[in-house]
Formats: C-alpha cells, structure tokens, sequence
C-alpha cells in the first residue's frame, strides 16, 4: 500500500480531510442543522467542511445568519467555509465558495465575475448532471470544474472526459469533486484532503489538495495518460449504463 502518493503523506496526521458541496437546513435541500453537520464531521474525522447553500429561500438577512453561525461553529479543530450554489440559465449551476454576502441573479458570467468580487471561488457544479455543452466564454472564467460529484456521477469513477475538454479551454482549471451531503444517514466516499493550512480556502484557491475516492486519488490538476483516459472513459460508459438500466428496472417495478 501506497502511503505518499505525488508528496502526500496519508500517513502524516498533519493531513487534513474535509468536504465541499453541502447543505443544510438553511437550504431547502437538507433538514440537518450547521451544529449536527459539524458533529458527523467531527466523527468522521473531517476537519473542513464547504456549506454552498441554495440561493433560492435566501436573502440578505439569512445568508448573515448562516455566514455568522458558520463562524460559530468554526474552531482550531474544524473551520466551515460558507457560500452559496447558483442556478442559472442554461441549467448551469455555480458554487461559490467562500462568498459571505448575499447577491443574486442567473446569468452564469456575471455570477462568476460577483464571486470573484467578494473573493470567492467559482466551481462549475456536476456537469454531468445534464450533458449539457459547456459555454468557452464562461469556462474561461471560471476557478474549477466538479468532475466528481457522488449524487449525480456515483461513487466509482469521476468524469474526466469532461474535464479533459474544459481544459482545452482553460487550463488554469482546477478539479474538485462535491458531496451534495442532504443527509446525516447519507455515506461519504468522496473528500479533499490537505497539508495542514490554517488557511484552508487560500488552499483551495491553490489547488494545494487532492481527491480522495475509493481507491482513486488524484491531484487538483490530474494530468491522465492515454491508457488511463481510455480505461475510465470504458468504464464511465459501462458505469452509466448500469445505472440506466437499473433506473429502468425499478420504473418498471413500479
């Protein structure tokens, strides 16, 4: 067994492990509360955790509620980072990590240039989701790209026939993988981990962490070799279809 992996010691407990995309009951998408989130996190063993709740139901006055209870909850041994997720036209939906004033709006490009504005980090959320054209004008804005999101790309395999073709065109693009936590009862198989940074968006900004899945680990700019990319496109493929057909298995049980 691999214990240092591209200069990361899984062995050094300096290591830090946390999770981006959740929610929480200050979204419409989860009933579990900042102070329970931080409690699993804290059995887990996750030090950092990224809350992006849903723009929609928010306003100014709550998004300072939740950024001040983000704070509450924020210690030596565990920071919660907060921001919000964006659904715009196109069916595109935007992460902003870190942002702690309310903004709204739906058009793609201008939400990016905002969450820059208020220091944020824009991330394309599952584009996997809807296999959807990506847009070059908003690609080559944007921070990074969720080539990993455990709801909608499943827990196996990440989706890095998109983001080979996101990094065509900006390749400045980081990737990141998301959780969509909506659940305690949920299980968790995706996580970043970290060399211990006290500021740990600064490293998210860098790129300075890695994805952890299963038996996968990649960097933040995964650089895949030939065989590499035809072996996961194969089994994305396989993967998908599975999943259409038990899609259909149990529409048909019903």
């Amino acid at each position: 067994m691999l214990s240092v992996v591209n200069g990361y010691d899984f062995w050094n407990k300096k290591m830090i492990q946390g999770l981006i995309h959740i929610h929480t009951s200050f979204s419409y998408d989860s009933s579990m509360s900042i102070e329970e989130l931080k409690d699993f996190c804290e059995r887990k063993g996750y030090r950092f955790v990224a809350i992006t709740e849903h723009r929609e139901g928010m306003n100014p006055t709550r998004m300072n509620e939740f950024v001040e209870k983000c704070q509450m909850v924020s210690d030596s041994s565990f920071f919660c980072i907060p921001g919000l997720e964006f659904s715009c036209k196109g069916n595109i939906h935007i992460l902003g990590l870190g942002i702690k004033e309310y903004f709204d709006g739906d058009n793609p490009k201008e939400i990016v240039e905002c969450i820059h504005i208020k220091e944020g980090l824009a991330i394309l959320a599952h584009p996997g989701r809807k296999e959807y054209e990506l847009p070059k004008d908003l690609l080559s804005t944007l921070d990074g790209i969720e080539i990993w999101n455990e709801m909608y790309d499943g827990r196996f395999i990440p989706r890095i026939d998109i983001f080979e073709r996101a990094k065509r065109i900006n390749p400045n693009l980081l990737a990141f993988s998301g959780v969509e936590l909506h659940s305690l009862s949920q299980s968790v198989t995706l996580s970043l981990i970290m060399n211990d940074d006290k500021n740990i968006l600064k490293a998210l900004k860098k790129g300075d962490f890695r994805i952890i899945g299963g038996l996968l680990s990649f960097s933040s700019s995964p650089r895949f070799r030939m065989y590499e990319k035809a072996w996961f496109c194969l089994v994305r493929c396989l993967y998908d279809m599975a999943r259409k057909i038990k899609r259909s298995v149990s529409a048909a049980v019903v």
